[in-house]
């Protein structure tokens, strides 16, 4: 079944419902068995293939319902007979297609011209009329929202990705020059600390890759679900190292010193050199360098002090800081990241969100007067009425699961919390009458333009 009436009203919903968090409507829709259920029921068209970005991403289909030069190189092809039972439909049509058609303006060489001085150039926003722009805008900056759940929206987003991810690249390759260039010429900086800044940026812009926004993604999450335990071990560290430097930072003052090494060569039984190394470094004398000891506990050695209650202190040290917290720590880290992988693919789809909603605003942008790359191929420009996807079981296995669950749920369970209500205090056998206000549901069949 299609649901293009309500791929029209679901982004009012997450409008109305965006300040008073209420979302059960919209997750009761989101999880509609249809958006993993509709079959492929044009399987004689040609399709283009966009491949998972991913291993655990969906394989997206494109059917081209439009003429393609026989000289044509857009490679398209026909989705095999043992695929197409598997092969699902998004029930939402023509979701990604502006339904204004702009035509470029003015001299060819002063577009030109102005699309390198002004590359970041925005359409106003009546003009560019995509739904599924509009359905992002008022979804929340939040990766747990079902929406980015859906296998739908994946498919969705996984085309729009692949359509203008070209420009994000050419933005990585101006920001490696400039990061070259940087380090060409940072020794006439005082400051070098700014070199930090631009790596840091760098790793951000690499974002793009879907593969490493996954793991810097796990890596966030795994700190942030174990910040009280890296706090409480880092105030361990932190107290030993001060403990050592206020027992060994003057050592000298209680008559103790670190006995140097001392190593003979024999020639045969006979011993022909005795050689002592100097009197190495005291490491604990710096706060600093006392707490990086203590972090490195396994590298320092106390029993060349000659002093029995540091012996005790390293026995102590390395149960606690080597065989105990590093273990408990290693364990909480494993624990972290197979929750944070699960949340991974809709952090990353979040972070794409918002780039796909920069990128089809632009003035020049494939989804509005630009042309992409496949409309160079074809008669006319591309028009994506419908959007394929390869149901992957292990990938769309726990949407199904999830959708089981919400089948049962109606619409409107929770809409009498929500709504008005009067009562008569005065009469103790009065119930409570809710009702609906006009304005509380106008949204349902009020057009747009009204």
């Amino acid at each position: 079944q299609w649901m293009t009436t309500v791929g029209e009203i679901l982004p009012e919903l997450y409008k109305k419902n965006k300040n008073d968090g209420n979302k059960n409507v919209e997750s009761t829709i989101i999880y509609k068995r249809c958006f993993c259920g509709k079959g492929l029921d044009i399987p004689f068209f040609d399709f283009l293939v966009i491949p998972p970005s991913t291993d655990n991403y969906l394989e997206v289909f494109i059917p081209i319902t439009q003429l393609v030069p026989q000289d044509s190189v857009l490679k398209v092809e026909e989705i095999s007979h043992d695929k197409i039972p598997d092969v699902q439909m998004v029930p939402l049509i023509d979701f990604v297609t502006n339904s204004k058609s702009l035509e470029v303006k003015g001299n060819e060489f002063m577009n030109i011209l102005k699309s390198i001085v002004l590359p970041n150039n925005y359409l106003p926003q009546e003009e560019c009329t995509i739904p599924f722009l509009s359905l992002i805008d008022n979804v929340e900056y939040d990766h747990i929202d079902p929406f980015y759940f859906n296998p739908s929206t994946e498919a969705i987003m996984n085309f729009m990705w692949y359509s203008s991810k070209s420009h994000w690249l050419k933005s990585l390759y101006i920001f490696i020059i400039y990061f070259l260039s940087y380090s060409i010429i940072s020794w006439m900086y005082i400051a070098h600390i700014q070199v930090t800044g631009i790596w840091y940026e760098l790793i951000l812009l690499l974002r793009i890759f879907p593969g490493f926004a996954h793991y810097l993604n796990i890596l966030y999450k795994i700190v942030i679900d174990i910040r009280s335990f890296l706090l409480f071990f880092a105030l361990a560290v932190i107290a030993m190292g001060h403990a050592l430097f206020i027992f060994l930072g003057y050592a000298s003052y209680i008559g103790l010193s670190e006995s140097p090494e001392s190593f003979e060569v024999f020639n045969g039984s006979t011993i022909i050199y005795n050689m002592t190394e100097e009197e190495p470094e005291d490491i604990f004398t710096n706060p600093f360098t006392a707490i990086i000891a203590a972090y490195n506990w396994d590298s320092i050695s106390l029993d060349v002090w000659g002093f029995w209650p540091l012996l005790i202190i390293s026995v102590i040290g390395n149960i606690v800081f080597v065989i105990i917290l590093q273990n408990v720590i290693v364990s909480f880290m494993s624990a972290a990241f197979e929750n944070a992988d699960k949340d991974g693919k809709c952090a990353v789809l979040t972070f794409q969100s918002r780039l796909i909603y920069d990128y089809a605003n632009l003035e020049r942008s494939a989804f509005t007067s630009g042309k992409s790359n496949f409309d160079n191929e074809l008669k006319d420009k591309l028009r994506v009425k419908y959007i394929c996807f390869y149901n992957e079981p292990s990938i769309t296995k726990a949407w199904k699961h999830e959708s089981k669950e919400w089948e049962s749920t109606p619409i409107y369970s929770n809409f009498e919390s929500e709504i008005q209500a009067e009562d008569d205090k005065s009469d103790e056998s009065y119930e409570s009458e809710f009702f609906i206000e006009k304005e509380d549901i106008k949204f349902i069949w009020t057009s747009a333009e009204e």
